[in-house]
């Protein structure tokens, strides 16, 4: 590991000359990648958000539309396998479009290891001769394009080509350092010519032809440190990968998952699709690892799909099934002695969001909590000891620094600024942002009916505002001209 100081050292001398690098070894090593699977519904959606930025309730509208126009085949499936008849289509479509050498020399995806559904087989255009219907919007148009390419590359020849790697050592600096590179060139590009995978692990840019013992000539070096991050926030795409792994759901529930959870329990900044937990997400997921645990395991949720298919096949165990899941049996308990011991045990106090610390002053508990109605008609609030302020259920908790709340909580009264004419004016605090109060009960302004808000302007600090600034605030609307007409 190097340190800053030596990786400055090391980009340095590279850039001005004083180290040169020496190619020292290069190896090449044969690269095959294979076709994708055609789509089901999980990877579809998948590749909407991620390559169209769909949303999954665009994405499943537009697959909607799709089938009703008669474009593709039933979308809600869950089997990657096409049946004989389509895929003889397929591998004829790709003789009439791209020639009868890209046809795989034997059919792909015939058979799948996952448990699915037979029912519908994988998502196919219906006229696999028709790669731009007509009378599509420019976002249908898009997802036909990608499921057309995708069917069609399933039946195809591999992609081949060459990976090679150079090393390299640096000579005359300070540090003997070794470097090395790879780029990946084709020569058959196969599938790829039709619908690029964009993966991770695929190719990178090809690398110029070198030779052992060149010197490479440096124009620029530049020392970057690097620091391992978190798992990044599920995107609504990843969660949906996430689901169909951990075998919660089916792909017709996905949308409906997500939309019910976007209804109160996750958001996301604007023009991000992250996916970020609301205050009462939090408040409910302790009360459901409290009470509930067994229910929300993903062990269960994938168990409870098997008995449902097994339902599906012999009607007769629906009423056995409906019995353990409710009354429970010897090895599981059911919803109704879970409810009644909830009902019982749980108290309202104990179903918080999360614990914040202790105010250093006063030594209360710091507590955030999702408000009486867990988001309906009351929202989250901090609370300290006697004191509460309101924040927004869409507050992100790297926002919660212990510096944030404490400022939150020394602004849960409003403060006083001084007199406008014999009548008190505030600086007033609310999760929407801070504003400014004239009057208040018994005391208004001349005229007023009730005391006048204006909102602090986006150049002011709110901590320094003064009763000057305040009183050029509230002189607003005021007359500047005329106009010549």
């Amino acid at each position: 590991v190097l340190s800053n100081s030596d990786a400055q050292v090391i980009g340095a001398e590279l850039e001005n000359g004083t180290s040169s690098l020496v190619v020292t070894d290069i190896v090449e090593k044969p690269l095959t990648r294979q076709p994708r699977p055609p789509f089901t519904m999980s990877s579809l959606y998948q590749d909407a958000l991620n390559r169209l930025g769909m949303s999954m309730k665009e994405a499943q509208s537009t697959s909607s539309i799709l089938f009703d126009k008669g474009l593709i085949t039933y979308p809600r499936t869950d089997n990657p396998v096409h049946d004989p008849v389509s895929r003889r289509a397929i591998r004829a479509a790709i003789a009439d479009n791209f020639g009868a050498e890209m046809v795989a020399p034997y059919d792909r995806y015939t058979t799948t290891k996952k448990k699915a559904q037979g029912a519908h087989e994988a998502i196919r255009p219906t006229y696999l001769n028709v790669q731009k219907p007509r009378g599509l919007t420019e976002r249908q148009q898009a997802m036909y394009q990608m499921i057309w390419q995708r069917t069609l590359a399933s039946q195809m020849i591999e992609a081949k080509g060459t990976t090679r790697t150079v090393t390299m050592v640096s000579n005359g600096g300070t540090f003997s350092t070794e470097f090395t590179v790879s780029g990946s060139t084709y020569f058959q590009h196969g599938f790829r010519s039709v619908y690029d995978p964009s993966s991770g692990d695929d190719a990178t840019a090809p690398l110029p032809e070198l030779g052992v013992g060149e010197i490479i000539t440096v124009s620029s070096a530049e020392a970057r440190a690097h620091q391992t991050t978190a798992p990044a926030r599920f995107t609504e795409a990843s969660l949906v990968k996430e689901l169909e792994e951990v075998g919660i759901g089916r792909p017709s529930t996905y949308a409906s998952i997500i939309g019910k959870l976007r209804e109160r329990y996750v958001w996301s900044k604007p023009g991000d699709r992250a996916i970020i937990p609301t205050v009462t997400a939090f408040a409910v997921h302790r009360l459901l690892t409290t009470s509930f645990a067994v229910l929300i395991e993903d062990s269960f949720t994938s168990n409870m799909e098997e008995r449902l298919d097994d339902v599906a096949e012999d009607k007769s165990l629906r009423r056995s099934l409906l019995e353990d899941f409710y009354f429970g049996s010897p090895k599981v308990v059911g919803l109704h002695s879970l409810v009644a011991e909830a009902t019982q045990s749980v108290r309202g106090e104990d179903m918080y969001a999360m614990m914040l610390g202790v105010h250093p002053q006063t030594g209360d508990d710091i507590i955030l909590r999702a408000g009486r109605y867990f988001g309906k008609s009351a929202s989250p609030y901090i609370e300290c000891g006697e004191t509460t302020v309101s924040i927004s259920d869409h507050t992100e908790f790297a926002d919660l620094s212990s510096d944030a709340v404490l400022r939150l909580l020394s602004r849960s009264a409003p403060r006083l600024l001084g007199n406008i004419d014999g009548v008190p004016v505030f600086v007033r605090y609310a999760e929407t942002g801070s504003y400014l109060q004239w009057g208040e009960k018994g005391i208004l302004p001349t005229g007023a009916k009730k005391p006048r808000s204006m909102s602090i302007l986006k150049s002011m600090d709110v901590d320094s505002i003064s009763l000057d600034d305040a009183a050029r605030i509230f002189s607003l609307p005021r007359i500047v001209g005329f106009s010549a007409e």
